[in-house]
């Protein structure tokens, strides 16, 4: 939280609690992300990796145990390190301590990453894929397997004052090699009223125009196992900038997918998006590019259709995006329910904003105009509040 806000205050009916910041251990940080993976704000570095599903703690590697490991539903794969940012020690070493960790995961393969789940949680990686939505186990596997191949991975740093000493980090990625991986600094800050047994974590990503540091990495992983690292600190990080580069990377193996008439008309679709101040195309790292409806209130945009490189389209995770943008739920599961009736799918059972099956991309385009319609009506539905005013 910046320097001069106030302690939180929780309103608990008439009764207010006063919260102070409080000093936590690095278990207990590890234990909260762990327990409640849905503190880490990592929708703001890339949707590919959320939601975040646990897979273990301390996951041994040659480097060291990797204090939190994580898959999404997607095939996205998270390593986070909790350091106190009061040690000094922490400061010089947990950039190098997190990606030696990432060096060891990019050799492994989808078995290796199995065997280490089933080992910590007594469950497979498909097990928890599935339990969180995702409907077809090849593509997971493949995904997975794409993502430790091509080095692809999310590496959090989560302390408790991580705003300090971020200049010197910055210089350590630049002269330091490191491997291709997208990397975020998230401070979790802990307030709490004892007397009343409330606590309350803030966690906030470090903002790279002076706080943020995200390096653009790459690891070549030779067939002996043998890594080559190189690293490069992009001059131009806005989204603009990385999505062109990776728009093409993406269309290219949806290319692969599906008729070259449906390719064509997604660019034309993606286009159009992108001049519409209402939205934002946003092309992640692994496998897909994503239309985002912008909040008007500020804050992350909401996924409204994801278009993978395997040639399906499906509706983004509405329900948790809501409740952590403070909306009712209901006023966006207007749009899953509306493809629900335009492809006859039915909603999956347990979800109430999940498809029973992904849409073919081919199938997706010749019904445009209707889903074009319902993305605008789930833009009016977030421009609304819940009192029917717009803003």
């Amino acid at each position: 939280m910046p320097a001069n806000t106030g302690d939180p205050l929780v309103l608990i009916s008439d009764d207010p609690a006063r919260l102070r910041r409080t000093a936590v251990s690095e278990d207990e940080i590890q234990g909260l992300v762990f327990a409640h993976p849905e503190v880490l704000p990592v929708a703001e570095l890339d949707d590919d990796f959320a939601p975040l599903l646990p897979i273990g703690r301390e996951i041994g590697t040659s480097a060291g145990p990797i204090d939190a490991l994580f898959v999404s539903p997607h095939g996205g794969l998270t390593l986070v390190e909790a350091k106190l940012w009061r040690n000094p020690e922490a400061r010089r070493e947990v950039v190098g301590q997190i990606v030696d960790y990432a060096r060891t995961v990019a050799t492994w393969s989808y078995g290796d990453l199995d065997a280490a789940c089933r080992r910590s949680c007594g469950r497979s990686l498909w097990d928890l894929a599935h339990d969180a939505g995702a409907d077809d186990e090849r593509r997971f596997v493949d995904a997975v397997s794409a993502n430790l191949r091509a080095g692809r991975l999310l590496l959090l740093v989560v302390g408790d004052g991580i705003r300090e000493d971020v200049e010197a980090m910055a210089a350590y990625l630049q002269d330091t090699p490191q491997l291709h991986y997208r990397l975020g600094l998230v401070e979790l800050a802990i307030y709490e009223d004892p007397e009343r047994g409330v606590r309350v974590a803030v966690p906030s990503v470090v903002a790279r125009t002076r706080e943020v540091v995200r390096a653009v990495v790459r690891v070549d992983v030779a067939p002996e196992a043998k890594v080559d690292v190189s690293v490069a600190v992009p001059q131009d990080d806005s989204p603009a900038a990385r999505g062109r580069l990776s728009r093409d990377d993406v269309l290219t193996e949806m290319a692969r997918s599906v008729p070259t008439a449906t390719l064509d008309a997604v660019r034309n679709i993606l286009q159009r998006y992108d001049d519409d101040p209402r939205f934002v195309v946003q092309d992640r790292l692994s496998s897909s590019v994503v239309i985002k409806v912008r909040n008007p209130r500020g804050g992350s945009p909401f996924t409204a259709l994801v278009m993978d490189t395997a040639g399906t389209a499906y509706p983004g995770w509405l329900n948790q995006q809501a409740e952590r943008a403070g909306i009712p739920p209901e006023q966006l599961l207007v749009f899953p329910r509306r493809l629900a009736e335009i492809f006859d799918v039915p909603i999956k059972d347990g979800y109430v904003d999940t498809l029973a099956e992904r849409l073919p991309l081919a199938t997706v385009v010749e019904r445009w105009p209707e889903v074009a319609a319902a993305i605008s009506e789930l833009a009016e539905e977030i421009r609304r509040d819940p009192t029917g005013v717009h803003p």
